[in-house]
């Protein structure tokens, strides 16, 4: 499977925004950690929006990510779009 990991929390935490929910990554299923990276990347490819971070300690780490409010921007939906036609493309090779 061509699709990477980090491109599936994406899209997964995309689709808790299009619902205006909020994401959890015990929910989406992945490491804090990981969660972390995937809303510092949404955030930096501007895929959507009012994502902020509370950082601190040495290496000045995300503590904490709000997302409340936040709304896909139209790179987000073609973000989720070409994400959902990647996944159906892949599905439909495994089954010739």
């Amino acid at each position: 499977m061509n699709i990477k990991r980090n491109e599936a929390i994406i899209y997964l935490i995309l689709k808790y925004i299009e619902q205006e929910e909020e994401p959890e990554f015990r929910e989406i299923g992945t490491s804090k950690k990981a969660f972390y990276a995937a809303l510092e990347e949404i955030h930096k490819a501007d895929w959507a929006t009012n994502i902020t971070f509370k950082r601190g300690g040495l290496l000045n780490r995300i503590k904490m990510a709000v997302v409340t409010g936040s709304r896909l921007t139209q790179s987000g939906r073609y973000f989720i779009t070409d994400f959902e036609r990647k996944v159906a493309s892949e599905d439909s090779h495994h089954n010739i």
